[in-house]
Order: structure tokens, then sequence, then C-alpha cells
């Protein structure tokens, strides 16, 4: 799939509610605010990993992970109570991105 195509795809995907924010290193071991001016990050909350907005977007990632890497984005799910890609806490995340418990949201 071409570049430019998986970019329309993956716009196409983040219109609910989708920011850039700076970021450094996805080892998990950050805190976003520590990902300050290297990198940026997706953010994407769900409630369960079964979400089906959730794999659907998962599998657009899966075919950006080029351009995502070329853009320096790196990936942050909040899934239930889980977090992949920072170390801060699935509440937390929730409550400074006013992100209530609910299916799926980008950011």
């Amino acid at each position: 799939m071409k570049s430019s195509t998986l970019l329309a795809a993956l716009a196409g995907v983040l219109l609910i509610s989708c920011f850039a924010l700076p970021a450094s290193a996805s080892s998990g071991a950050n805190t976003l605010d520590q990902f300050t001016w290297h990198q940026r990050v997706l953010l994407v909350f769900a409630d369960t990993p079964q979400s089906a907005q959730l794999v659907s977007q998962r599998n657009v990632l899966e075919h950006a992970r080029d351009v995502m890497s070329e853009r320096d984005l790196v990936l942050v799910e909040v899934v239930g109570h889980s977090v992949k890609g920072a170390s801060d806490s699935a509440d937390a995340l929730r409550q400074r991105y006013n992100e209530k418990a609910k299916d799926f949201a980008r950011c």
C-alpha cells in the first residue's frame, strides 16, 4: 500500500478528537510529560481489547508503521485499566484528557 494511501486511511480513522502531542521513546518507561519535544503521541482510549473500533484502529496503524516512524509518531493505548506505551496510569490519562470510560476514543 502506498504511503499516501496509508496516510489517507490513517487520517480518516483519526477524525474523532485527534491531536498530536510531543513525545519520546515508546518504551513505556516515560510519562507523557517526559516525551515533550521528541516525538508525537497518538493516544487511543478503549474500554476493552475487544472493542471493534480499537481492533479497526490497530489494523490501520499496523499498516502505517513505516509512515508513523517517518513522522516520529508513537502510539499510547489506554485499554481498560492498562496503559501500553507510557508509564502513566489509565485513570490519570483518562482524567487528564477528560475521557470517561466509554467504548472508544482517539486523541
